[in-house]
């Protein structure tokens, strides 16, 4: 149980067992990553390290007890979509590409152990090329500069944490955890599971594969399948403290390797065994994620329960029924409807998820674009590319296109699994509202040519759903009608125009809160009383309940938002 007044006082709980208290202490993070390797050395470039390594940093800056540097360089301009700063202080270090040297890495190690006491907390990430060769000392990591024919490029697994083992001589970080998302790095784990069992410290190991498998680099929402659910599972994560739980987490990267086998066929049989365990050395302890603060629910995990659990039923209704119309490889154009705010956001995502089922879309799961074109007042067509590493000095339009059909293509027996495009603007004007209309037209165009052009017998194509934000501030105006579209593009057959959201009922917010409520533990949340947004005639629109919800448990309605789409 958490004891607030322990946490203020920056001293731990007692976590069973009757142990004394101890002081918190800080928290330091060393993440290094490498995907430019040169492949004269024998070790080809890869996609996901480096933006894994980013989405991993912010989010522990954000949400746990690691502390931002006030004053951190530009992010890296190399990485679009995610947020990739090579922060350098003693405190959060993180060595991308050419900086990840093997000399860097240990020069960094060395001056961590001359600083920390012996209350602190370390977390190290690494990610790129791994070995573990046959007649070597253990297993290695490959930093930037290694050469395949050359092992003393490489850098031993236990070089990452050796230098502060001995806790009960050393007095060096109570608690580490070592991530490695790299080939055979399972191998880490061949030591004692518990040397100390009477002494308050851990050393705990994190991997993505056994000591002799290999890791996918292929990308599942930006990221390797092995990141990606550490990351969702601390972004989801309520609780003050959070430990990671073993068999839940190798649950959840097989079923991640499970989705992207059934997208691809090569990867039937591709096994990757994830495993959490003690290092060579350790006592009764683990190494725990604290929130920053425990009172505020994540924006993400929020934004989550009113796309699970409020209603949007006559939208839903009168969506399945639109889109059994039209062809299932069409662009499929939805608009939603709201009065303010970003609920259209909400709305637009509820609408996908309720309806993924096969009685409806016959589709488990979607690729996705967010294309925001206000947020850098370019045209749409030029933020597309951009979010999809596609050169200005191309034929945007074209390749964008392509870009788009290869992640439609299918075979006929292969799940239908379409691309969600979400178009957001943050006002909308009757100008904005024709360029989004002639975008569609043209991306319509554009796809059937690239279709045309593939010519591979036995291809289908999964549909495309334009998600577009309809706000309709100032005196009720809709931007979008049915008619609109139609006169552009000549067919109604793939336009969806979603009715206003309707008013909530108690009973369904009573529903929403029971659900949430599982998964939320933030004590702010658990006192919510939601009969307070609701009048004496038992009324409360959707739109105001949920931005005065997220108003009384201190969720910003552009957090709300952003976590909507990203």
């Amino acid at each position: 149980m958490l004891d607030r007044d322990n946490i203020t006082r920056g001293l731990d709980t007692d976590e069973g067992g009757g142990r004394p208290q101890v002081p918190v202490g800080k928290y330091y993070l060393f993440v290094v990553a490498v995907d430019q390797y040169d492949a004269k050395k024998g070790f080809e470039p890869l996609k996901t390290p480096v933006r894994d390594a980013g989405r991993l940093v912010e989010l522990l800056l954000e949400k746990y007890s690691f502390d931002r540097p006030v004053a951190p360089p530009a992010p890296l301009a190399a990485y679009k979509g995610v947020t990739v700063v090579p922060y350098s202080t003693p405190e959060i270090m993180c060595l991308y590409n050419d900086r990840a040297t093997k000399t860097a890495i240990l020069t960094h190690l060395l001056s961590l152990r001359k600083m920390v006491t012996e209350n602190d907390h370390l977390l190290i990430y690494f990610a790129g090329h791994g070995d573990n060769l046959p007649g070597l000392l253990g297993g290695y990591i490959m930093p930037f500069g290694a050469d395949i024919g050359d092992p003393s490029t490489w850098m031993e697994h236990n070089n990452l944490y050796n230098f502060f083992g001995n806790y009960r001589a050393n007095k060096t970080f109570r608690d580490i955890l070592l991530i490695l998302d790299c080939c055979c790095s399972g191998v880490v784990h061949g030591g004692l599971k518990m040397s100390d069992p009477d002494l308050q410290f851990s050393r705990y190991a994190l991997t993505s594969a056994a000591s002799r498998e290999p890791v996918l680099d292929e990308a599942l929402n930006g990221s390797s399948p092995f990141t990606d659910v550490l990351c969702r599972q601390l972004d989801a994560n309520t609780n003050a403290k959070f430990f990671i739980e073993e068999r839940a987490f190798i649950d959840a990267v097989e079923a991640q390797i499970e989705i992207m086998a059934n997208m691809n066929s090569r990867l039937q049989n591709f096994s990757q065994t994830p495993a959490y365990g003690t290092l060579a050395e350790s006592g009764n302890s683990r190494f725990i994620f604290r929130l920053k603060d425990p009172n505020v629910p994540p924006a993400s995990v929020l934004s989550r329960s009113f796309i699970e659990y409020l209603n949007f039923e006559s939208q839903k209704l009168a969506l399945a029924r639109e889109y059994a119309r039209g062809k299932k490889e069409d662009l499929i154009i939805i608009t939603t409807v709201c009065d303010r705010f970003n609920i259209h956001r909400i709305q637009g995502k509820a609408l996908l998820e309720k309806l993924k089922p096969k009685r409806f879309f016959n589709f488990k799961d979607y690729w996705q674009i967010v294309v925001e074109p206000d947020k850098t007042g370019d045209g749409i067509w030029p933020v597309l590319a951009a979010n999809v590493n596609i050169k200005l000095d191309e034929n945007i339009k074209q390749q964008c296109a392509v870009y788009i059909r290869d992640r439609l293509k299918r075979r006929p027996d292969e799940e239908h699994r379409p691309l969600l495009f979400f178009l957001g603007c943050s006002f909308q004007s009757g100008d904005r509202s024709r360029e989004i209309i002639s975008f569609c037209k043209e991306l319509q165009e554009e796809l059937e040519k690239a279709k045309i052009a593939l010519q591979e017998e036995g291809v289908v194509f999964s549909s495309v759903f334009v998600v577009v934000a309809d706000t309709r501030q100032g005196g009720g105006v809709q931007f979008f009608k049915r008619e609109d579209f139609v006169n552009v593009l000549g067919t109604d057959r793939n336009v969806i125009v979603a009715d206003m959201v309707e008013a909530l009922r108690p009973l369904l917010a009573g529903e929403w809160y029971d659900n949430a409520a599982k998964h939320i533990q933030s004590v702010n949340f658990q006192a919510l009383n939601v009969d307070d947004y609701f009048d004496e005639e038992q009324s409360c629109h959707l739109e105001d309940f949920i931005v005065k919800v997220s108003e009384k448990l201190g969720v910003s309605r552009e957090e709300l938002a952003n976590h909507l789409w990203h």
